[in-house]
């Protein structure tokens, strides 16, 4: 389906505007597709082509499936797959996210946003928090199992010889040690 999407949207530049000389045309993930485009006539255009295209390869899209949002848009014209009107949506969710016409998370991509506060807005720990979290559960199962299981052993294990040149001196097991 992506190769049908590209042949429909190649050398035209109908998407939105991206930066400034450049225009996103759609965005595909292995069968799921968004158009985008700053006009209705333009993403009516699209919609044909790709079911022009796709055709010719004998696949055909599923009208009840595709959606339109219409962002600051004043067109009342609706979109038409096959000979059926697509269902206009405020939002939808595109690889787990949910898109809305605010933005994700309200946040517009023209914004400058920080990490920091993308993780405030979500609730969400940060990277290095999550491996501190995950570390903790991940020792725990390992101390509740049988002094004879391979994770246990494996825990208490010290190679020998010494460490390499470079390499950090405090192993995983010292840091777990220190830290209780």
């Amino acid at each position: 389906m992506g190769e049908q999407c590209t042949k429909t949207v190649r050398e035209e530049r109908t998407g939105i505007r991206w930066y400034f000389t450049t225009m996103l045309q759609d965005l595909d993930f292995v069968d799921d597709i968004a158009l985008q485009s700053s006009t209705m006539n333009h993403l009516q255009s699209k919609t044909t082509k790709l079911e022009d295209n796709s055709a010719k390869v004998g696949m055909k899209l599923n009208a009840k499936k595709c959606k339109v949002m219409k962002i600051n848009n004043k067109s009342e014209s609706s979109l038409i797959v096959g000979s059926s009107e697509t269902e206009e949506v405020d939002s939808f969710t595109y690889l787990g996210a949910n898109v809305t016409k605010d933005g994700i998370l309200k946040v517009r991509w023209q914004q400058h946003i920080s990490n920091k506060t993308v993780l405030e807005m979500t609730g969400a720990e940060s990277i290095s928090g999550e491996v501190r979290r995950r570390r903790w559960y991940w020792i725990g199962h390992v101390l509740r199992k049988d002094p004879t299981d391979d994770c246990v052993v494996a825990l208490g294990w010290t190679s020998e010889g010494r460490r390499k040149r470079d390499r950090p001196k405090t192993t995983w097991r010292r840091m777990v040690k220190v830290k209780r």
